[in-house]
């Protein structure tokens, strides 16, 4: 059933992608979500850690990274009581939209408003240097209200309306081990990267598939391990071509390669960069996380 959906998904991808994470030429703003709030945070599994001890910012309970669709807010202790928000919202592979602004944070009302927003259009070239950075408004003005037992936040963008109607869940790292940070779904044109926690000495799988057509697809498995900046896999990773019926039944299953090695690291812009060792597969390509 998994491989079933996986075809669906990367058969989708290959009728409405044609290029990494969909490049668009909107100028004022990413388009705000369609999803309902409540769908929005479906992938939202934990709430922040309490973290604040007595005399602490009250910030610290709250702190870490959120993420609704395309876009990611960073939250972050600031001072005494303050909250400092950085928001990241890529409109396509080489380019991404920036909010930075701070305010003083309400313990009442688990919220922070703020005056100082600073918006900028950042764009970068194919090696992931940055070659614009151009500052589209500055002092702009909005709010950010904290559900804590939700493991949530809302964002109000007085300028843009951005974030309306979406709700930002929160992203935990994994309990296990580090490198949480690499977990969930991210995608690139017809390529789809999925990686969740595993049991045993190598903690995290990966899979990736990626459609040659309607009915096959490529599809990579390693299992990897987190070296402090990325994840690796040392030759034990196997690519199969798989063929499907119009049922979407398995009609057959061949591996091409039993040892192959991968690097998956995420680039200052936070997308994931696929070093395959073996086939250069993953050549040029930053994929985006959609889950």
């Amino acid at each position: 059933m998994k491989k079933y959906i996986q075809m669906i998904f990367t058969t989708a991808l290959l009728c409405t992608f044609t290029g990494c994470s969909g490049q668009t030429d909107n100028e004022p703003a990413p388009a705000a979500s369609e999803t309902p709030a409540a769908e929005a945070v479906e992938t939202a599994s934990a709430e922040p850690v309490s973290t604040a001890e007595a005399g602490q910012n009250p910030v610290m309970n709250v702190i870490g990274s959120y993420a609704a669709d395309r876009a990611n807010m960073l939250v972050e202790a600031d001072g005494d009581d303050g909250a400092r928000f950085t928001v990241s919202w890529a409109d396509s592979a080489f380019e991404t939209n920036e909010w930075t602004m701070s305010g003083k944070f309400d313990e009442k009302d688990m919220s922070a408003a703020y005056d100082n927003c600073v918006r900028k259009k950042l764009v970068f070239n194919e090696k992931g240097e940055m070659t614009s950075d151009e500052t589209l408004y500055e002092n702009g003005t909005g709010k950010v209200v904290f559900d804590y037992e939700a493991g949530t936040l809302t964002w109000t963008d007085d300028q843009d309306h951005a974030a309306d109607g979406m709700v930002f869940g929160f992203v935990p790292v994994s309990a296990s081990e580090e490198g949480g940070q690499f977990l969930g779904s991210w995608v690139c044109g017809r390529a789809l990267i999925e990686i969740t926690e595993a049991d045993g000495d190598m903690p995290f799988n990966v899979m990736i598939t990626w459609a040659n057509s309607a009915a096959d697809h490529a599809e990579w498995v390693y299992d990897c391990y987190y070296d402090g900046e990325a994840l690796v896999s040392n030759e034990t990773g196997t690519k199969t071509t798989v063929v499907f019926n119009e049922k979407g039944q398995v009609v057959s299953s061949e591996e091409a390669f039993n040892d192959g090695a991968v690097r998956l690291s995420i680039n200052d812009r936070g997308m994931l960069v696929w070093e395959d060792f073996k086939e250069d597969a993953g050549k040029d390509m930053e994929f985006e996380k959609i889950g």
